[in-house]
């Protein structure tokens, strides 16, 4: 995979008051639904802590909901996630766009931009445990703050932890083509003294 340098500025303190269990920090990071060619969607994750997150040791699941219905696609992820490192899942073409292959390809996580996107722990939607989403379970996004039919959404940069809860101020979302999404990069930012790291993967859907 094409590697992608990031900077990312984490204060001494807070890496030393994240949890000593890499998977309590990632999240997911950014979601494309590109105005300009819908191959170039993608779902991108983040690991925010200081130790990688295995995928073979702890079982996470990337779960869309079409819609705010009964359909679900659960994808299991495989690979690993380092510190400061993205991961990305994605449809179909996406390597032809942006020119890196992604760490994951799967049809049944395509959305159309009001659908919501879910990482769980230990289990797939029925099972697991919630640590992160974007939306809201149970609702179609259509009309609501967080629909992003041709746009991007991106985690503001302040954001060091997952949230179980679709939270507004958490997230930047904008109208977007092809040429304005940045899968693979990811910042996270923070006062105090810095320590910077480099970003690697992405995950896209």
């Amino acid at each position: 995979m094409k590697r992608i340098m990031t900077r990312v500025w984490i204060s001494a303190a807070l890496v030393l008051s994240i949890s000593g269990k890499g998977q309590d920090s990632l999240f997911i990071s950014e979601i494309a639904d590109p105005a300009d060619d819908y191959t170039g969607s993608f779902v991108e994750l983040y690991n925010a802590g200081s130790l990688a997150v295995d995928f073979s040791s702890t079982t996470f699941y990337l779960s869309r909901q079409s819609n705010g219905g009964t359909s679900w696609g659960d994808l299991q992820l495989s690979g690993a996630v380092a510190p400061g490192e993205t991961y990305v899942i994605v449809g179909s073409g996406f390597e032809l766009l942006y020119g890196f292959a992604p760490d994951q390809v799967s049809g049944i996580l395509i959305g159309n931009g009001d659908d919501a996107y879910s990482l769980y722990r230990d289990g797939d939607h029925a099972s697991g445990i919630l640590q992160d989403i974007y939306g809201e379970i149970n609702v179609d996004g259509t009309g609501t703050l967080w629909e992003y039919t041709d746009s991007r959404a991106e985690r503001v940069d302040s954001i060091i932890l997952p949230n179980a809860s679709w939270t507004e101020d958490e997230w930047d979302i904008s109208f977007a083509n092809i040429a304005d999404a940045s899968p693979g990069s990811h910042t996270v930012t923070s006062a105090g003294d810095t320590i910077p790291t480099m970003g690697d993967h992405a995950l896209y859907i």
